[in-house]
């Protein structure tokens, strides 16, 4: 195996991937995890299921805050 092919259960590049996802729209878009999938070459049921098991990624955007200050 040459030092550019990955092993197929290799996913070290998966959660950054995530990151770069996440930190450009504030959650997962389902639309940006099937683009991650096919530039990625993985199924999109493993990059669920990474997003899935780590607390911080969001799949689902925001709530919205309302803070209200009274003087």
């Amino acid at each position: 195996m040459s030092a550019t092919t990955l092993p197929p259960n290799y996913s070290a590049w998966l959660v950054p991937a995530l990151q770069r996802i996440q930190q450009e729209f504030g959650y997962l878009k389902r639309e940006s995890l099937e683009e991650a999938a096919l530039d990625l070459d993985v199924p999109l049921y493993r990059l669920q299921a990474v997003a899935s098991f780590f607390p911080h990624f969001r799949l689902a955007p925001p709530k919205k805050i309302a803070l209200n200050i009274c003087r």
